[in-house]
């Protein structure tokens, strides 16, 4: 899929994480934050992703060829403006899954950071009031074919706007108004009701 149609990235399923080499590359928080950067982006020159992070380009270079090596980005040498820049991206703009969330330390402490996250969005500790947010609770009574169809499809919504984005940046890369948005969704079986306290 890497080496097909720049566009292919964006289609399909995400990769399922279960190889060691892969569960290594996502477990360093810096590695995570690049993974992060060009989860929102077509693509991302090495220095740029330095500032960014405000990161040393020396260190982010160990961590890029880290997850180079471990299959979760790809070089592409045709978007370099000469030899020495160096342009990478996801290979599959998809994301990732992970089979056993709970199995791995690592990743353990990553969903755990988005859920703090979720914890600081619904408190209101954000101070960027021209920034949107919206958090919604539902239920609905489905079987396990139409939950796992409703997780499909909130899935493909959610990547048709991330790939919107990223080429609408590549396309205005000034745009001051243009930011960085987190986007969660959960899906599963209602938790039974705890008794009321008294």
């Amino acid at each position: 899929m890497a080496d097909g149609d720049p566009d292919d990235r964006w289609d399909g399923a995400p990769v399922e994480v279960r190889d060691a080499a892969m569960l290594r590359a996502f477990a360093h928080p810096i590695r995570q934050r690049i993974v992060r950067e060009l989860s929102v982006r077509t693509h991302a020159r090495a220095a740029d992703l330095a500032g960014w992070l405000g990161e040393p380009a020396n260190a982010l270079s160990f961590h890029l060829r880290t997850l180079a090596k471990a299959g979760v980005i790809r070089e592409i040498p045709e978007k370099a403006r000469d030899k020495r820049d160096r342009v990478w991206q996801l290979v599959n703009q998809s994301g990732f899954a992970f089979e056993d969330p709970t199995g791995n330390p690592a990743v353990s402490a990553y969903i755990a950071r988005r859920i703090e996250w979720l914890h600081r969005l619904v408190g209101g500790e954000f101070e960027d009031t021209d920034a949107a947010s919206q958090v919604q609770f539902a239920g609905a009574l489905l079987t396990k074919e139409e939950a796992k169809q409703l997780g499909d499809e909130l899935s493909e919504i959610v990547t048709r706007w991330r790939r919107r984005g990223a080429e609408n940046a590549e396309r205005d890369p000034d745009n001051a108004e243009r930011a960085s948005y987190e986007v969660m969704f959960a899906l599963g079986p209602s938790a039974p009701e705890s008794p009321s306290a008294t």
